[in-house]
């Protein structure tokens, strides 16, 4: 019987770290808070499933994809309520 030897494989350099920080937030977010679907679903009283269906149909605007994140400011989403309320005929006034 042959003895079993094992290949040694040559000397590789250490790895590099594979946590890296995320990048700055992107200017073409705007300031302010930014909102993603679960928050956005909250905010208009729906389930998150239904936000992407009211994108589609123009009844708010697209998202800004960042770190493949679907997000929107939250003066873009008062808007887009404001957009909705108005269409329904509905005051953005709170009492």
């Amino acid at each position: 019987m042959r003895k079993r030897t094992k290949k040694h494989k040559e000397q590789q350099p250490p790895a590099k770290p594979t946590h890296v920080s995320a990048p700055a937030e992107p200017a073409v977010l705007g300031p302010g808070k930014k909102l993603g679907t679960m928050e956005v679903a909250a905010r208009l009283g729906c389930h998150p499933m239904t936000v992407p269906r009211l994108v589609e149909a123009g009844r708010i605007s697209k998202p800004l994809k960042w770190l493949g994140k679907n997000l929107w400011t939250e003066e873009q989403l008062a808007a887009d309520i404001a957009k909705l309320l108005a269409r329904a005929g509905r005051s953005t006034e709170v009492a």
